[in-house]
């Protein structure tokens, strides 16, 4: 399942990709059209959109740097690194002076305990994945039924997908720390049976 998440990702990026550049071609176009004459200007209606352009540019290549890391949520979880005849490392997670090499090799050797953070981890990092899949396609479909030429709307879209992708981040975060929890609570609970 995380790999049809990964892809339909991956084409979410390339659509936004692709709306990213027909926008840097209307900049372009809206450049071209300015005077070259070095008077003065007033600000007008023309620059506030190309001011919405660039920010709007500026929120969609940021969007497509969260959706790429949100992307890595797709490797598969468990994964137990040994060295020394210790397991050293648990996912992204390696050991410290807070959790020993000794208790993650405990945790290791524990198989329902492993198969259960596997499980519950794949479940954080599938609703992450889906839930910037939505949001990413709502943009997408907002964006494709404007005109190029409606900046105020086209920014406002991108300036909420963008919001939400911030706290899609948050849960890719939380992802990344998962491992680490799982691994305080059972040395915690360790260290009780002791």
């Amino acid at each position: 399942m995380k790999y049809e998440l990964k892809q339909q990702l991956k084409e979410c990026i390339k659509k936004l990709t692709k709306f990213n550049e027909e926008l840097k071609v209307k900049l372009y176009s809206m450049q071209q059209d300015v005077s070259d004459d070095d008077e003065v200007r007033e600000y007008t209606d023309k620059d506030a959109d190309e001011n919405h352009i660039i920010q709007t540019r500026r929120l969609l290549y940021e969007s497509q740097i969260f959706l790429k890391t949100i992307k890595k949520l797709s490797k598969p979880n468990g994964i137990l690194v040994l060295h020394d005849n210790y397991y050293v490392k648990l996912d992204n997670y390696s050991c410290s002076e807070i959790i020993s090499k000794e208790c993650m090799s405990q945790f290791a050797m524990n198989s329902l305990l492993v198969s259960e953070y596997i499980n519950n981890k794949d479940l954080k990092d599938i609703h992450c994945m889906q839930q910037s899949i939505t949001n990413a396609e709502d943009v997408l479909l907002k964006l494709n039924q404007l005109s190029l030429d409606n900046t105020r709307q086209l920014y406002k879209y991108v300036k909420s997908f963008h919001m939400s992708l911030s706290h899609r981040m948050n849960e890719y975060y939380s992802c990344c720390d998962f491992a680490q929890c799982v691994l305080m609570d059972f040395k915690e609970s360790q260290a009780i049976k002791m």
